[in-house]
């Protein structure tokens, strides 16, 4: 049987044709909607006024109804089309006149003007090393919303594809745990886009270009042709994005295209496919710049010595090798024992931007990842008598993404230093020395990996909605939402460091264990003093010739990292409910929504591959001991509950209360391990509760606020990624190795205990305020705000861990009672408690968070009458808080960074190209109009004398869009 995507998906079609017709023959005298169903229908197009209005989904929002920034409808609440005063859930609205007057493209752009929202780059925990950023997981913007991780879907499915503006019809924000209509969703929120659909009201073109600093330049088309008048349509639209970023070796290339076909072959029927195919190229990037371990060498007056010390350097292990290839020279030296130079500060600490500039990003030319990506879906819609609405869906979407990525070392980043050998020693590991070539210069230097993701997504979904009742009768009126769905992931990924093998595949030095630090190789780039472009450490690009060492002849290749390998299988079952009811002729709303999803996850297992005369090894795809997949599989399986319940009362015409109730559970860290079986972590459980008014100030929704309070809860997440020995696992190992010295435990029984995990649990408290403000004043000017003020804690540190060892030590240490390895046991256990509360104090702080959040967007349209007649102008104000850094628990004292204002201005002229049909509109933009706060302080060194990571801000920038609609 035939299970490709292609033979898959095209069944997937052909079972939506045969629902259709078979339904659609039964169904085409059914009567239409109601009047009293909202938005149940489109006004008839003004230019065919003979032509029958095109009845709207229940199950989408079109923007029709958008004044300005002034959103009517959202679909985010229940998914029914409702309007948003009637939602209790916190739902922002982003209409496209107001994406448009931004100049926004992507998810960052457009989330830089939301409410309460921040850059996630790791710094909400203790690392801030920012992993995503150099790695594959990172192919869009992450963020978090409330402070707590926060997620993006497009039409409520779950994608990989990195999110354009090109092809979204329309895009939500809904703040906190409401997952009803998506499963497995973040505390924090949720970012709902909605694709863009072949119109069967009329032919559209448009096309737009828009050109702006550091040779930005991207080109739209958006082609939309009726080939059937109100029976078929087809839609093509593309993206081609070309620019480079404003850090040296930044980039963000891309190539996409999107087909769409509308087809309605009955009044009562009609059927939505579309597809999208593309390609992204960036950049990795490391936000910040080298570390300081130069300038102790440099005090010294940069010393040069064959000796085992110099002043101003420190000495590379003598006892493990360190092979390292000299880019420019195409030779690798094993530097083992080598001098290297040395920074005056005793911590990690960056060096000021006059000596490593902000500019320039020191992943250099090789840190790129490459991604490509396809999607399909079809929908059939079938209007039924009675007010019912059925809805076949099919989705399926494949992302394939490639890192090339850079470690760095620990806490320490990229490391700054100048070579301060006279001689090296033999390339081919020969006794004796050859002259150093680079002596005095400068390098930076690191390992390497490759960072292979590839995921598909499939889903089935049935979706019904039904609306009765009556609002002015006592039973009220009722509209109801139903879902079955089926959804299958499939995720590999291959994680490999660069290591040195034989011509059998070998490793270098440490045979059993491939990815260890003493077969990896380290790539050095060397460069003069200043010459800030060449700042970067290595280029994986650049290929290592194969050379002789020590009689053998070695290359270079990749072994996955240990246990990094993971290949995971998940398969949902869905049941859905919603409900939104009106009741006492519409001044009461009330919403209920309730999911269950029976989930079943396979993970492959891993092993070491240790026969040298394993078909993996002799054919060269893997080293000798290196991890693989070995065939046997771990099976979890959860059923998480979502729930949402609130309410809307309109007290008067004017002012409206809400409040909203939720839970979901959030998707699984598949990266992370955790005790007390050394498997990946349950999903998340997120709690959340709004409450609050909204008024319309003016009237008609003219000035309408919304403030809420909120309180948001995400338990059980497993965030951090400390360190092999950090949680335990090396303490454990002694414990156990004790107990079995002693003859207390078989080996079957120390197998039984998990080998090692990386991560353990931590709780999140999230609560404030947040204020949204939209308003269309006047007919010529609209504009929206919105402040927020919220507080967040941890609590609840490494529950499973503390579990897993009080339960054991107490009867481990009775055991050994009266052994000679009760010593050895008690110091395994001093060790473990110590560092458990030194990395609970390490991460006990609201690390990243900015309480203050404050932005807002106006724009100003002259009248008709006026000599400026076609012309804008507008502009926004981005304000964020103080960061903060840390608490210095010996002091006391709380570290905050510095806050930031950004001021952006746009202005634009709409007129009709002379001549023509044509309508165009010429646009500029200009952001961080000050051209300030371009860097903060994101964490102090250890001991508070420097800096140890910043936050970069992009400078001043232009882009000037050029549209044409006809």
């Amino acid at each position: 049987m035939d299970t490709s995507p292609i033979s898959r998906r095209l069944r997937a079609a052909a079972m939506a044709g045969t629902l259709l017709v078979a339904v659609s023959a039964q169904s085409q005298t059914a009567p239409a909607a109601p009047a009293s169903a909202p938005a149940a229908a489109k006004p008839a197009d003004p230019a065919n006024p003979g032509e029958p209005a095109v009845e709207l989904s229940p199950f989408e929002v079109r923007a029709e109804n958008d004044v300005g920034y002034q959103a009517a409808n959202t679909t985010s609440g229940s998914r029914l089309n409702s309007r948003l005063r009637d939602t209790p859930a916190s739902v922002t609205a982003f209409t496209p006149e107001f994406l448009s007057d931004i100049a926004a493209t992507n998810l960052e752009e457009m989330l830089g003007h939301a409410t309460n929202i921040e850059i996630e780059v790791e710094d909400s925990n203790a690392g801030f090393n920012n992993p995503p950023g150099r790695s594959a997981l990172a192919n869009d913007y992450q963020f978090r919303m409330r402070g707590s991780p926060a997620g993006a879907s497009r039409d409520f499915v779950e994608s990989s594809v990195p999110v354009d503006l090109y092809n979204v019809e329309r895009a939500e924000v809904a703040s906190g745990p409401n997952s009803i209509l998506f499963g497995l969703g973040q505390a924090g929120g949720l970012v709902s886009l909605t694709g863009k659909k072949a119109s069967l009201n009329r032919d559209r073109t448009t096309l737009k270009s828009m050109g702006g600093s550091w040779h930005y330049e991207r080109y739209e088309g958006d082609y939309n042709k009726v080939l059937v008048p109100r029976k078929l349509a087809v839609r093509l639209l593309g993206v081609y994005q070309n620019n480079e970023g404003w850090r040296y070796w930044d980039f963000n290339d891309q190539l996409r295209y999107t087909g769409a076909v509308a087809y309605q072959p009955f009044k009562n029927t009609m059927v939505h496919v579309s597809g999208e195919r593309g390609r992204t190229d960036n950049n990795l990037t490391m936000g910040w710049n080298a570390t300081d371990m130069i300038t102790a060498w440099l005090a010294a007056g940069k010393p040069l010595s064959d000796a085992t010390s110099a002043p101003g350097t420190t000495r590379l292990s003598n006892s493990n090798n360190r092979f390292t290839f000299n880019e420019q020279d195409g030779v690798v030296y094993n530097l083992r024992g080598e001098l290297q130079s040395a920074g005056l500060p005793t911590t990690p600490t960056l060096l000021p931007p006059a000596m490593s500039p902000y500019d320039f990003d020191l992943t250099g030319p090789g840190g790129v990842r490459h991604q490509t990506f396809d999607t399909f879906q079809t929908q059939v819609e079938q209007r039924l008598p009675k007010r019912l609405t059925l809805e076949l869906a099919y989705f399926y979407n494949r992302t394939d993404v490639e890192a090339n990525g850079l470690n760095i070392v620990g806490n320490s980043g990229l490391e700054l230093r100048g070579d301060a050998n006279l001689t090296l020693p033999r390339p081919d590991g020969a006794t004796g020395t050859v002259p150093n070539p680079h002596p005095r210069e400068f390098f930076l230097e690191t390992t390497w990996f490759k960072d292979h993701i590839v995921t598909s997504n499939e889903i089935f979904r049935l979706s019904a909605a039904w609306e009765t009742g009556n609002a002015q009768r006592w039973f009220g009126r009722h509209r109801i939402a139903g879902l079955l769905e089926n959804s299958r992931q499939d995720r590999l990924r291959r994680w490999r460091n660069e290591i040195l093998v034989d011509e059998n595949n070998v490793p270098i030095t440490n045979t059993g264990n491939a990815e260890g630090a003493q077969n990896q190789l380290t790539r050095r780039h060397y460069f003069a003093e200043g010459d800030f472009p060449n700042y970067y450490a290595g280029n994986s690009s650049i290929a290592v010739p194969e050379f002789v060492w020590s009689g053998r002849r070695i290359h270079a290749t990749y072994a996955s990292r240990a246990r990094a390998n993971t290949h995971t299988f998940k398969d949902i079952n869905t049941v859905m409910f919603a409900s939104q009811s009106f009741w006492f002729n519409e001044r009461l709303v009330t919403t209920l929504g309730a999911r269950l999803d029976d989930i079943d996850f396979t993970n492959d297992l891993e092993g070491r591959v240790l026969d040298p005369n394993d078909p993996r090894v002799t054919s060269k795809r893997f080293a000798l001991s290196e991890w693989d997949f070995s065939g046997a599989t771990a099976k979890n399986y959860y059923r998480p509950k979502t729930f949402s319940a609130g309410a809307v009362l309109h007290a008067t015409r004017r002012i409206s209360l809400f409040y909203n109730l939720s839970r979901n559970n959030g998707q699984p860290r598949f990266e992370q391990t955790v005790l007390p079986y050394g498997d990946v972590p349950e999903p998340t459980e997120g709690r959340g509760r709004d409450y609050g008014v909204m008024v319309d100030l003016l009237g008609e929704d003219r000035l309408f606020v919304r403030t809420t309070w909120f309180e948001t809860q995400q338990l059980h997440d497993a965030p951090i990624n400390p360190g092999a020995n950090a949680l335990g696992v090396d303490n454990l190992q002694a414990m156990l190795t004790a107990l079995q010295g002693a003859g207390k435990i078989t080996q079957a029984e120390y197998d039984s205990y998990p080998a090692t995990w990386n991560s353990a649990t931590i709780d999140i408290f999230t609560k404030g305020i947040e204020v949204e403000a939209v308003a269309n004043p006047t007919k010529n000017l609209t504009l929206r705000a919105s402040y927020s003020h919220s507080t967040r804690r941890r609590e609840h540190f490494f529950t499973e861990v503390f579990q897993f060892f009080d339960a054991h030590v107490p009867e481990w240490r009775t055991r050994l009672a009266g052994t000679s390895q009760l010593a050895a046991f008690e110091t395994a256990a001093k060790d473990l408690y110590d560092e458990l509360e030194f990395q609970m104090n390490r991460q006990n702080s609201p690390f990243g968070s900015r309480p203050d959040k404050m932005n807002g967007t106006f724009r100003y349209k002259f009248d008709a009458q006026s000599r400026l007649r076609g012309a804008f102008v507008g502009g926004s104000i981005r304000y964020n808080g103080k960061n903060f850094i840390s608490w210095d628990r010996g002091t006391g004292h709380i570290y905050w960074g510095n806050a930031s204002v950004f001021g952006d201005a746009f202005a634009g002229y709409r007129f009709r190209v002379p001549r023509s049909k044509i309508n165009a509109t010429v646009q500029l933009n200009v952001k961080n109009i000050s051209n300030s706060y371009l860097a903060s302080i994101g964490r102090y060194n250890d001991d508070y004398t420097g800096v140890r990571r910043i936050y970069l801000n992009e400078p001043r920038s232009y882009r000037f869009t050029t549209t044409l609609d006809f």
